[in-house]
């Protein structure tokens, strides 16, 4: 084989392979030619790139667009760049061009060196129209926006199979159904079409009813598949054609035994009319002549020179009957009596307790879960003498060994429990802070919490977040920074402490504080964008900012109406009206009567979702409270049950009150449910009580919305019961009764009662 020239390269220098000759006609290498073509690639995209960008912003300065295209080189995404811009040359005038990224990149780019015209504009939904931001992409190149994303991927009820899933289509009444049951519709549609097509194709040929075709060929093709295959044959074959297929010559038969009088089809052996009584076994059709039953299982499978049928003759020196351990019928069994099944299932056995069980190796030896747990957990923590984790041992060692196991193998909660437990690391919060966040460790951490073996820190959450504001504030101006900061401390972690009183999760309330931190950041972020700060901004971009769909732009109204009333807004600055002071729509009369009439009798729906539900849609509690209710709040004397929600005591009626003293119901078996808990709703986290969102999600699941039906409920209890009661029974504020009972016609005046006598 002839080897590559080599030679001196005339670019760089250098001896190396040559590959051919520049431009001047010199030699040159491959590293050369290579980076020679790659800078007439990059010069060509800046060209496409340049072009785009001067037809649609003519004034900005070629300069200043160079010096963006060297910020966006970055190789491939600069290549893509470059091609959308050559297959789409007016996308910077008509959009969109928020996709894709390094386009919505690229504008960002543009309008931050001062152009003007060119602005980001986003898709339009292929769903709802709208110009909105992409959430995501289909195939095809359309895209669909948050709102519709979310619209998609929800879940509800389904009106044809009663599960939650995700809504695919809505039937005449307009309720959703999910895309099987929208296949199986659209399946049974075609199904019945092809039988109509061949009840009219058979009409044709044999003299009987439509309805006796019908259950003829309905019995003979249940399936849409078979009504394609017999179509396609019917198509090639007559009734009275005597080679027709198995298929035909069997339909013919099923014809003739309603009536039709159609010619027998000839037998597959002797090739004379198959007669009455044919057999159709193995897909031939025989003459009771030519028919051959086997004397062992008298089935019509035995061949002419057999004296059994196969499967008989392989049974000879088998026993088949019932096994003595699982007791089932017909099987192949061995000497003791036991088939394959049972055998197999007595070979297994743990090496320890000598239980037929699964098996897993571990260190050699082939041990059951249980004893596998067991044999983990005694490498991990000590038992004796017991040491700083003794605690866990037993909620452990009780638990699904499985998944329990493969937590403990982690090597993040491997070395974790052992220098925990041998006490070469401190058993403190700050020891657990200093660890890589995950959520293995908050789940180590809360299983500390409830063995006691760790002392609860409630007011840890609320220090951490006020440890990490600084660093969310790096990316601010340093003046909004500190107007911001002044907020937190003065406004926000206040309230925080003050909702914390040493036993109450505040969890919830830190995360919502955080989202709303963020939000204040991503719109003091938008303001300095616009080359402005906190105490210039206009209240057009006040007005701007909140005409945005997302849910996120009302959460910087509680920092603006600071701000404003610290004087660092104007006062004349508007403020669209707070969550709290708005109309919202409640649930109409008689689909919350819906609803609560299938709480009563549906007895599919999880006692959870019935419980919580009626909660909410009969006596208008909120969910947090209905989270946070224990077993001490539920009470039992006889037939009469009763739950305290408030000052006084409620019975429930039934089936309520039965289902409520079956709480909390029987879940997997965690770590965490091996520990004792007061929670009627406990969640996955030990210690912990259900959380108000997962409460949300399961009752939307079911057809319930918490928010509009709780305020239905309210309206309808206000303009029933007097103020005073209805406040004390179902826990409510004063405030929250009067406005309700003011909305619903009522007045305080109308109960005298006192109170406190």
């Amino acid at each position: 084989m002839a080897r590559a020239h080599q030679g001196l390269c005339a670019s760089c220098g250098r001896h190396r392979k040559l590959v051919g000759r520049n431009p001047d006609g010199a030699p040159w290498c491959d590293a050369c030619y290579s980076t020679a073509g790659a800078a007439r690639l990059a010069a060509d995209r800046r060209t496409v790139i340049l072009a785009a960008v001067a037809a649609a912003e003519p004034t900005l300065g070629e300069a200043a667009v160079l010096r963006v295209i060297d910020q966006m080189s970055e190789g491939r995404r600069f290549g893509q760049l470059a091609d959308h811009l050559r297959a789409h040359p007016d996308v910077l005038v008509i959009g969109p061009t928020s996709r894709p990224p390094v386009l919505d990149r690229f504008v960002e780019a543009l309008v931050a060196a001062g152009a003007q015209t060119i602005k980001a504009i986003d898709p339009t939904c292929l769903d709802c129209g709208r110009t909105r931001a992409a959430r995501r992409e289909l195939p095809g190149g359309a895209v669909i926006c948050s709102a519709c994303s979310a619209r998609r991927t929800s879940t509800r009820l389904c009106a044809g199979c009663g599960r939650p899933r995700r809504p695919y289509a809505r039937d005449e009444a307009g309720h959703p159904r999910c895309h099987a049951c929208t296949q199986r519709a659209r399946n049974d549609v075609q199904r019945l079409e092809q039988v109509e097509r061949l009840t009219s194709v058979l009409s044709a040929q044999v003299a009987l009813d439509p309805a006796q075709i019908i259950d003829v060929v309905t019995s003979l093709a249940p399936r849409r598949h078979d009504l394609q295959v017999l179509a396609g044959l019917l198509g090639d074959h007559r009734l009275t054609d005597p080679r027709a297929p198995f298929v035909v010559a069997r339909l013919v038969i099923a014809l003739r035994a309603a009536g039709a009088n159609l010619p027998c089809p000839p037998c597959g052996s002797c090739q004379q009319p198959a007669g009455t009584g044919a057999s159709l076994y193995g897909q031939r059709v025989r003459c009771q002549a030519c028919v051959r039953y086997c004397p062992g299982c008298a089935r019509p499978a035995r061949g002419e020179d057999e004296r059994v049928c196969g499967r008989c003759r392989r049974d000879l020196h088998r026993l088949r009957a019932a096994c003595a351990t699982c007791r089932e019928p017909d099987r192949l069994l061995d000497d003791r009596g036991l088939c394959r099944w049972c055998r197999e299932r007595g070979e297994r056995r743990c090496a320890h307790c000598h239980h037929s069980r699964t098996l897993t190796t571990v260190d050699g030896e082939r041990l059951c879960g249980p004893c596998s747990l067991r044999r983990t957990v005694d490498g991990l923590l000590a038992d004796d003498p017991p040491g700083a984790l003794h605690a866990l041992r037993a909620p452990i060692l009780a638990a699904e060994p499985m998944t329990t196991r493969r937590w403990l193998r982690r090597p993040a909660i491997t070395a974790l429990l052992t220098s925990l437990d041998s006490g070469r690391l401190a058993l403190t919060h700050t020891s657990l802070d200093a660890e890589p966040a995950s959520r293995a460790v908050e789940h180590l951490r809360d299983l500390l919490v409830a063995t006691s073996a760790l002392g609860s820190d409630p007011g840890r959450l609320i220090d951490r977040f006020a440890h990490d504001i600084n660093q969310m504030l790096v990316e601010l101006d340093a003046h909004d920074a500190r107007i911001v900061r002044a907020w937190m401390r003065w406004q926000v972690l206040p309230r925080l402490r003050r909702h914390h009183d040493g036993t109450a999760d505040i969890g919830a309330a830190v995360t919502n504080a955080r989202r709303t931190l963020r939000s204040v950041i991503a719109f003091l972020s938008t303001i300095e964008a616009a080359q402005g700060t906190l105490t210039s901004v206009r209240q057009s971009d006040i007005d701007h900012w909140f005409a945005s769909p997302s849910a996120r732009a009302h959460q910087v109204r509680p920092f603006l109406a600071w701000a404003r009333r610290t004087r660092v807004l104007p006062p004349s600055t508007m403020l669209p009206p707070s969550a709290s002071g708005r109309n919202d729509r409640h649930t109409d009369t008689e689909r919350r009567w819906n609803v609560a009439r299938r709480l009563v009798q549906d007895v599919t729906l999880d006692t959870v979702d019935r419980v919580a539900g009626a909660l909410v849609v009969l006596y208008a509690q909120p969910l947090v409270r209905v989270c946070a209710l224990t077993t001490d709040d539920v009470a039992g004397d006889g037939d009469v049950v009763t739950v305290r929600l408030g000052g006084d005591l409620l019975q429930l009626p039934e089936p309520f009150a039965a289902l409520i003293q079956g709480l909390p119901s029987p879940r997997r078996k965690g770590v965490a449910e091996q520990l004792p808990g007061c929670w009627l709703f406990p969640g996955q986290r030990a210690g912990r009580h259900l959380a108000a969102a997962s409460l949300g999600r399961r009752l939307r699941t079911i057809g319930i919305e918490p928010r509009r039906t709780r305020l239905a409920a309210l309206g309808q209890l206000s303009a029933e019961i007097p103020p005073a009661m209805l406040a004390g029974v179902l826990g409510l504020k004063a405030s929250q009764v009067v406005r309700h009972t003011t909305r619903a016609g009522g007045d305080w005046a109308q109960y005298a009662a006192d109170r406190a006598t």
